[in-house]
């Protein structure tokens, strides 16, 4: 039943680790590596769910593309007659000049989380025993609703687990998006036409538009907080996992 249970996890971490792959990874990085740019815009209108610029080149010709709401486009705010350039294979673009960075911090981060819970599926698949062996006593196990039996220590070991995963997310989600933030004041000295929420102290750029959050000079507690959250939820996850790998019974 332990093995079981063990190569269900291996399963849902494979899978989740996949989708984070190709959500942040191809769909997102790898469509902002591929998008091409040169000229300047001169027509701008708003379709359903996206921006449609008109872009005219050098040579006098001219290109329609869409910016959508995710940071595998372009923002959706760029002014009429501003000069856009985007190289192939380039995550930053330039602007009447100026160069635009790509948050590479931030998907970085959630890229190499998904190649983890890939790699940690894998290597609790592979830790399984060939012919895995060993029941419970009738004294260590608890009736639940439906007639399944599990074990308490099972039950508790999923709750902490859980609580692990959940506190490891937040912390590491919060920390990213302090790295990511920047002051209103920021903001504007480097795009005047960046249209910020009224009530955000601070901003950062979230599917096409400017979500609130802090900055770590302003809110260093709440910075702290994050990073202790992610320290401790990771403590818990890694403290737990003698539950996810079955030790291997020695044969003589």
């Amino acid at each position: 039943m332990a093995a079981n249970n063990d190569r269900r996890k291996a399963t849902v971490l494979i899978v989740f680790g996949l989708f984070i792959l190709w959500g942040f990874g191809w769909n997102t990085v790898g469509r902002r590596l591929l998008t091409v740019i040169d000229g300047v815009i001169v027509a701008r209108r708003a379709v359903p769910s996206a921006t449609e610029y008109t872009v005219r080149g050098d040579d006098g010709s001219e290109h329609v593309f869409l910016a959508g709401a995710t940071d595998a486009s372009l923002p959706g705010d760029i002014p009429v007659g501003t000069r856009i350039r985007k190289k192939l294979w380039d995550l930053d673009y330039e602007q009447d000049g100026r160069r635009e960075s790509f948050p590479w911090i931030f998907y970085s981060s959630v890229v190499g989380i998904g190649l983890s819970l890939v790699v940690w599926g894998i290597l609790i698949l592979r830790s399984q025993p060939p012919n895995p062996t060993g029941t419970r006593r009738p004294a260590d196990m608890r009736v639940i609703a439906g007639g399944y039996p599990v074990s308490i220590r099972r039950l508790i070991s999923i709750v902490v687990e859980g609580a692990g995963v959940t506190l490891f997310g937040c912390g590491i989600l919060a920390t990213l998006l302090f790295f990511s933030t920047e002051s209103r004041v920021e903001l504007l000295r480097r795009r005047p036409s960046a249209n910020i929420p009224n009530q955000c102290e601070a901003a950062f750029w979230n599917h096409g538009g400017y979500a609130c959050w802090y900055t770590i000079s302003d809110h260093p507690f709440w910075f702290v907080l994050s990073v202790a959250a992610l320290v401790s939820g990771g403590a818990i996850m890694v403290w737990s996992q003698s539950h996810w790998f079955p030790k291997r019974e020695r044969r003589v």
